[in-house]
């Protein structure tokens, strides 16, 4: 069964001093001067955005780089029957990807599209090894 689910997943390397807890302020910092309604809630390394309008959440995260952090977001994804990759993420990708899963099938994705290209642009400045999400683009 697909669910409607979307993560990004930061993958920084071993070491790396930046946490979701920095990124949640950043984020909430901007979404407080945008017409988006969105509301924050951190649960360990997991921020959650919930978007007041829509009964989606937008799941970000920071991973080290190695197969067992990584191990449990793919199984995540099999569960939930999402496509998900290693490929790198970028605002053309990310466009791409929303366009993909709204023409197939799953329109509500395009709900939050503004807020989740706040929250890549903000992953973006971290520096991280990769960005990733699932679902993944498939190419």
């Amino acid at each position: 069964m697909q669910t409607v689910l979307f993560s990004f997943l930061g993958i920084i390397a071993e070491g790396t001093d930046t946490t979701v807890i920095s990124l949640k302020s950043n984020i909430e910092r901007i979404l407080k001067n945008t017409t988006s309604s969105a509301s924050t809630t951190l649960e360990g390394n997991l921020l959650i955005v919930r978007l007041t309008d829509s009964d989606l959440n937008i799941y970000v995260t920071l991973v080290n780089n190695n197969p067992d952090d990584l191990a449990e977001w793919r199984e995540l994804a099999e569960n939930f029957e999402l496509p998900f990759n290693l490929n790198h993420i970028n605002k053309l990708k990310y466009q791409k990807l929303f366009s993909e899963l709204v023409n197939n099938g799953w329109p509500e994705h395009g709900s939050f599209y503004d807020v989740g290209l706040i929250i890549l642009e903000e992953i973006e400045k971290l520096n991280c090894e990769n960005i990733i999400t699932i679902p993944s683009l498939a190419t």
